[in-house]
């Protein structure tokens, strides 16, 4: 007779097969590292649990807001097969996929503003993950969080304004499992245009006020020849590819 071995696990997937979120954040809450990770893995492969409209609002009250305190407790860290980093990019790729209805209408905004708290710490896959996040939430809800696009142009801003400083970071040999911090990643700064464009399309009369700010760094950006830095050769493809 085959045993259980993760008694956890089969009270997880129970109570998310019920619809018990109450439970469930509360174990999730009340776990470690490893085991919170593993319970927002199980998560991720279970989302059509939330069948019923009923089932997401439930969630939305008490899921996503423990993953929002998951994602303001845990430490970001800058190295690849970290526990921590695990469970943070898998509770961002959550939150991504979660459908941008008019359930999630009440959450946007204190969403959006702990999305761009973090920000400012990330590291570079979390950071495209939150980036595209705040972008559908803009999008979708933009009359309730409208006022929050200027910390993103901010956040976009200060990156063009790191970028020598950040062109200077990338020398010697390439760790391919250290990450670098979002403020001076250059996948990173390939998602900004299409986040400026977008804010735009948005925000039509924001247009001139932000692209005079942007275009004397932007004009900088674009005179950085990677051929005279000490940049290593990962980092010379990612910078050409920004």
């Amino acid at each position: 007779m085959e045993m259980n071995t993760n008694p956890t696990g089969s009270v997880s997937e129970t109570l998310l097969n019920e619809g018990k979120f109450e439970e469930w954040s509360e174990m999730l809450l009340s776990s470690g590292t490893e085991e919170r990770l593993n319970l927002v893995s199980e998560f991720k492969e279970k989302m059509q649990v939330l069948n019923s409209l009923d089932k997401y609002c439930k969630f939305l009250t008490l899921g996503l807001t423990a993953f929002l305190t998951i994602l303001e407790e845990t430490p970001v860290v800058f190295q690849l097969g970290i526990p921590e980093q695990d469970l943070r990019l898998t509770i961002l790729e959550i939150i991504h996929r979660l459908p941008k209805n008019p359930s999630v209408r009440p959450h946007s905004r204190n969403l959006c503003m702990v999305l761009m708290k973090i920000l400012q710490e990330e590291n570079e896959p979390n950071a495209i993950v939150c980036l595209r996040i705040i972008i559908d939430l803009q999008k979708n809800y933009r009359e309730i969080i409208k006022d929050l696009s200027s910390s993103i142009f901010r956040f976009v801003l200060d990156m063009y304004k790191q970028l020598p400083n950040s062109v200077m970071m990338y020398g010697g040999e390439d760790d391919p499992n250290k990450l670098p911090k979002a403020i001076n990643s250059f996948k990173v700064l390939t998602e900004c245009p299409v986040v400026v464009v977008s804010l735009f399309h948005l925000y039509k009369n924001m247009m001139d006020e932000h692209l005079s700010n942007f275009m004397p760094y932007i004009v900088k950006a674009l005179q950085i020849n990677p051929d005279q830095t000490t940049m290593n050769k990962r980092a010379v493809l990612d910078f050409m590819a920004s």
